[in-house]
């Protein structure tokens, strides 16, 4: 019914019909209640019940898409039958570069290509559309274009004959496009990430009921459009880590391949290697025993034919075969420690270093201090009765005092067990340090020492083997002293 003050209200109206003595109707009795604020309450209630419930099926279906562009098109289709969607367009906002680009159009029902369509930068002053949105993080709706800035170059809109164009106002026959619209900010934990706005060929198209659902359906599709967009990155990174993984796995392949084939060149040269260790300790060896074997004959026989000089030749020769003997067999040990791996085993070096010292016999002028009880490493007693050995040998045959002293120590540190043999010998003096460890490698002539030069680097070659290390600290008339180091546990032999 209209009230006085002209207005429509909505009453609820009780009637009670009056009777007079005789019973007959005599009147009625109205009483009226305005009850136009409950009703329009109940009203907007249950607007908003079907609101949610139609936001909740708009989040499990956009929820359920995982292509960013599918995300608009759902959401395009779902606000059509709610509001003015003659122009919906979509962009997003990238924080770092303040750029802004367009993601989805759709005029008059028909999707918009935008492969040539500029970055947005954004306004310092926010003054465009999208930039006063995005930088206020709410809604602007413009109900009227011709009393707003038509020139605007942050905005996008549709002229009538469907291009993309950039702000608003005419085409070039000066027709009519857009004359209101809706910009709500997309936020995504509170930040805002992009701008959806729709746009009318009528002014004044949204009503605040308009506004209001669109902040709340721009809220839902937010987060669905993010997590699209994230799906979409992850899945561009499996595919990318997918092909990375392939081609990691073909090279393996072809690595593997590789190394099958260089396993069985290298097999192949160790074969052959074993022969011409054998040529070696055979075709050579043999000619120098019996060189030796013949030296030593005419020694014995015919010592009274030969004067002085003819003695000491055939001293001479003797000494250069002996020479020749062991630098081959120093070379055939040099060659074996790095083709031939010995099956790691319980070494005891109490035992080793006994065996050591009587083949050596060293003269009594020398005194050598040994540890009263030595471990049992795990590695080759070959291997290190060569150790031992070689470096037990040169202090002994180096020694230039009197009195020589030659002391053995060895302790346990982290992992490794640490061991050094000391001489007071004529000592090394720095600048060799490095080149006593290379192969053929003496200090003095051959002819005033008989050495090989083939010691030290089968000791180095042999810890290296057995994931240790050696040095040397010595300085010229102090004597010298060897470090080195091996491993407390198993070690995994070098390849």
């Amino acid at each position: 019914m209209k009230a006085l003050d002209g207005q429509e209200h909505i009453c609820s109206w009780i009637h009670i019909l009056q009777y007079n003595d005789t019973g007959t109707p005599a009147g009625i009795i109205s009483m009226g209640r305005d009850i136009t604020d409950q009703v329009m309450a109940s009203r907007q209630i249950n607007r908003l019940l079907r609101q949610q419930i139609a936001l909740n099926q708009l989040a499990l279906d956009l929820g359920e898409t995982l292509d960013p562009i599918e995300v608009y098109r759902k959401l395009a289709s779902y606000l059509k039958n709610l509001a003015d969607c003659w122009v919906f367009l979509v962009s997003s906002f990238d924080h770092e570069s303040e750029l802004i680009r367009a993601e989805y159009i759709l005029f008059n029902g028909v999707e918009q290509d935008l492969e040539e369509l500029p970055l947005i930068p954004l306004d310092e002053e926010g003054s465009g559309s999208q930039s006063r949105v995005i930088r206020s993080g709410k809604y602007l709706y413009v109900p009227d274009f011709s009393a707003f800035n038509k020139k605007s170059k942050t905005n996008y809109t549709v002229s009538s004959d469907g291009s993309v164009v950039e702000g608003f106002g005419s085409t070039a026959s000066d027709e009519p496009t857009t004359q209101s619209a809706i910009y709500v900010p997309m936020k995504v934990g509170g930040e805002t990430m992009g701008v959806m706005q729709l746009q009318s060929p009528r002014a004044d198209a949204y009503s605040e009921t308009d506004i209001e659902l669109l902040t709340a359906v721009a809220n839902v599709a937010s987060v669905s459009a993010q997590n699209a967009r994230l799906y979409a990155e992850l899945e561009v990174e499996l595919n990318e880590r997918n092909r990375i993984e392939k081609e990691i796995r073909k090279l393996n392949n072809e690595l593997e391949e590789r190394v099958r084939e260089r396993t069985k060149e290298l097999e192949g040269l160790n074969r052959e290697l074993e022969d011409f260790a054998y040529i070696v300790s055979h075709d050579l060896k043999a000619p120098l025993r019996a060189v030796s074997q013949l030296t030593t004959w005419i020694q014995t026989d015919y010592q009274e034919f030969f004067d002085e000089e003819g003695r000491e030749l055939l001293d001479l020769l003797t000494s250069r075969t002996n020479r020749m003997h062991n630098l081959i067999q120093g070379i055939l040990d040099y060659s074996r420690v790095g083709r031939i791996q010995p099956v790691p085993q319980p070494v005891n070096l109490n035992k080793i270093l006994k065996e050591v010292l009587d083949n050596l016999n060293p003269p009594s002028s020398i005194h050598i201090e040994i540890p009263s009880s030595l471990p049992t490493i795990h590695s080759s007693e070959t291997h290190m009765t060569q150790v031992f050995q070689n470096l037990l040998d040169n202090s002994i045959k180096f020694m230039d005092k009197a009195k020589g002293r030659i002391t053995i120590k060895c302790s346990k540190k982290d992992s490794f067990w640490h061991f050094s043999i000391q001489d007071n010998g004529p000592g090394i003096e720095e600048k060799y340090h490095d080149r006593i460890f290379k192969i053929f490698q003496t200090l003095k002539p051959r002819d005033q020492l008989e050495n090989t030069g083939i010691g030290l680097a089968i000791v180095k070659k042999i810890i290296e083997k057995n994931g240790g290390t050696i040095r040397v600290e010595s300085q010229s008339s102090t004597g010298t002293t060897f470090f080195f180091t091996i491993p407390i546990q198993e070690p995994e032999y070098a390849q």
